[in-house]
């Protein structure tokens, strides 16, 4: 059975004050080592979290933007419609774009 562990980044896996990661690059070694995958889930955007992938070497799927997206590593294979390449990595939209939700809310 894999193990997931689905975490947020700000005061679980970053530093409150410096945005660090250094102090818990051990336990993440530990769960890799283990077998387990470590998803963010985070208000953080793309680029912020393919930081904090590169510097923990982390190569796993995170949730960005409070869900309205969806980071793939380059290699992955799933087929989804709307995945676009970005950086080493790949992009699943899931919420609209600023374009396709300001105008309805101009009408309102």
């Amino acid at each position: 059975m894999k193990k997931l562990l689905f975490t947020d980044l700000d005061g679980t896996l970053l530093d409150l004050e410096t945005y660090s990661c250094e102090l818990v690059r051990g336990s993440v070694h530990r769960l890799k080592s283990a077998g387990a995958s470590i998803i963010f889930c985070s208000s953080k955007t793309s680029a912020e979290q393919e930081y904090y992938l590169k510097a923990l070497e982390i190569d796993e799927p995170v949730i960005v933007e409070n869900g309205s997206g969806i980071i793939l590593p380059g290699n992955s294979d799933l087929n989804m419609s709307n995945k676009k390449q970005m950086h080493e990595h790949q992009m699943v939209a899931l919420g609209k774009s600023r374009d396709g939700v300001l105008p309805p809310l101009r009408k309102a």
